[in-house]
Formats: structure tokens, C-alpha cells, sequence
């Protein structure tokens, strides 16, 4: 008698996969990849990828998940520009609002996480070295 093979179906729910690097940045929301405020997608942690509903940009998104982005080896956020330093100290140093600044939820967990940052990016930092 042979053996059945193994069934495929609901492997990602068991073995998500790793990627060695994923690169991201952050909008004036807050948000990353395409995991913006107060979405759906914000909650999912089964899939790899999900079609996210942006409702202040009128169209729909595609993006991995957290469960992804924090089973990386290494995740690098790119950030620079006077723009971005409000968003910027509400991420990394005020309070945490996973569903209102999505940036905040990304949390590795096991893995390398680096923050390139600019001057003016930083500029309201509290902890800042240079």
C-alpha cells in the first residue's frame, strides 16, 4: 500500500514563509506597506498577502501581512525628509496604536530590524544619537 502524499493545502498556516529582507517606508499616517490605518487587512494573521480596502485613497491595496513582514531575517525602514518626522517620533516613541499608526506593529520575531533614518526625519526624535 502506498502512502497518501501530504497535503499542500493550509501549508501557509503552518510555515509562513521567510524572506531574508524586506525594505520599507512610512507614510504621514503611519502606515506601511499597504497596512494603513484602521483597515482590515490590520487584523488578518492567516494569510501571506491580502487585497486591503483603502477607503481615504478610494482603491484597494495589495500587501503582505504582519505575520509576514515580522517573520523576516531582516526588515529595514527607509525614512527621510522633514515630512516624516511627526509620523516618524509617533512611531517609535508615543504610545502604541497598532490600529491607528500600522508601522508600530511591526515587531520581528526573530530577525534584525533597522531603522535608516535622515536628519530632518529625526529631527523631534527624544532618544536620538548621532
Amino acid at each position: 500500500m502506498k502512502d497518501k502524499p501530504l497535503a499542500v493545502t493550509g501549508i501557509s498556516e503552518l510555515l509562513p514563509p521567510r524572506f531574508d529582507l524586506i525594505l520599507l517606508g512610512i507614510g504621514n499616517d503611519g502606515h506601511t506597506a499597504s497596512l494603513f490605518p484602521f483597515t482590515n487587512a490590520l487584523q488578518e494573521n492567516g494569510k501571506i498577502a491580502v487585497a486591503n480596502w483603502v477607503e481615504t485613497l478610494r482603491t484597494t491595496r495589495l500587501t503582505f501581512t504582519f505575520r509576514i513582514i515580522n517573520n523576516a531575517a531582516n526588515v529595514i525602514f527607509l525614512v527621510s525628509g522633514e515630512s516624516k518626522a511627526t509620523v516618524l517620533r509617533e512611531i517609535l516613541e508615543d504610545e502604541f496604536q497598532p490600529d491607528k499608526v500600522p508601522s508600530q506593529n511591526v515587531r520581528l520575531t526573530k530577525g534584525n530590524l533597522i531603522w535608516l533614518i535622515d536628519r530632518q526625519a529625526a529631527q523631534f526624535l527624544i532618544n536620538r544619537e548621532f
